[in-house]
């Protein structure tokens, strides 16, 4: 078996950035999640959230995104492979579809959590919330 050729790190970069750019070019679903991304990044700022959730937010806008594009060239390879309509090639691409799917909702519970109540809190929708109830304890000095 004959070893192939490293590739330099500059050309591996530049043919990623290229795939993510046809990507943008070709998937309107991938423009959706760009546009929601800046919309979510904006409200983050405006918001003030913490370390800790812009860290949160960073990782689920990658996944999503991350899987947006494993979804395009699973659809690209299987078209390659198989252009006339099969079970197999739809079910492939029903599942990788599936797979974004899931990871948007979860991004999108993600985002609830963290903007939420801030966001319901600052349009008054938020129901207020009862005030803790502490009960008073009498401590007795038993050794006077």
């Amino acid at each position: 078996m004959q070893k192939r050729r490293q590739i330099p790190f500059t050309r591996s970069l530049s043919v990623a950035i290229r795939g993510i750019g046809e990507a943008v070019a070709e998937q309107r679903n991938l423009k959706i999640h760009l546009v929601v991304t800046v919309l979510v990044l904006a409200t983050a700022a405006l918001l003030r959230v913490t370390l800790l959730q812009w860290a949160l937010i960073v990782m689920c806008i990658g996944v999503v995104i991350a899987t947006e594009l494993l979804n395009t060239a699973i659809e690209t390879v299987v078209d390659r492979i198989s252009p006339e309509d099969h079970e197999l090639s739809r079910k492939a691409k029903d599942i990788s579809a599936g797979a974004v799917l899931t990871v948007t909702i979860m991004a999108v519970i993600v985002g609830l959590l963290i903007f939420g109540e801030r966001l319901w809190s600052r349009t008054g929708t938020l129901p207020e919330k009862p005030a803790p109830r502490v009960e008073s304890t009498h401590i007795t000095n038993s050794a006077g």
